[in-house]
């Protein structure tokens, strides 16, 4: 792993800033309210950025080095991503720049929103295609319910 971090701590972090999230006193709120994705990656960021000291967090991010992030897609995800093969990660902890390292690629859903299939393609494809050493994908539960966390995969090189 870059710069010595196992992926146990990635784990262990990620875990923190999930927890931060879903407690009433922090973010809970824009989950059970029903909050758009964008807005509810940007709170799991901001948490992620104090996880991860000397990394950059970043949302929609859709560079590699300079280049724009593409790779190959199926059909059916390409008509979602509006027939393109281009992606962008939800969030990403990364050093910036064309050298790296790129750390994680996340994608986050609601629980019964469309392109799970997709996105879970889309971090196979960071870690395979552009160099990501792991990705996440979760999905929230929307509404008040005990737990918000509907689920989590991690991938690793």
């Amino acid at each position: 792993m870059p710069h010595g971090i196992t992926i146990d701590e990635i784990k262990s972090k990620i875990d923190n800033a999930l927890n931060l999230l879903t407690l009433p006193i922090n973010d809970k709120y824009l989950l059970e309210h029903n909050l758009g994705e964008r807005c509810i990656a940007h709170r799991f960021a901001v948490n992620l950025a104090a996880q991860f000291p000397g990394w950059n967090v970043d949302c929609e991010y859709n560079r590699n080095g300079d280049q724009l992030k593409e790779m190959p897609l199926s059909d059916e995800c390409k008509e979602l991503l509006r027939k393109t093969g281009r992606v962008f990660p939800d969030i990403i902890v990364h050093m910036r720049g064309a050298k790296g390292p790129n750390l994680l690629a996340i994608e986050i859903k609601r629980e019964g929103q469309p392109g799970e299939e997709c996105d879970i393609a889309k971090l196979q494809g960071y870690i395979s295609n552009i160099g990501y050493s792991c990705g996440l994908y979760v999905s929230f539960n929307s509404g008040f319910v005990d737990d918000h966390i509907a689920k989590k995969f991690f991938f690793q090189e």
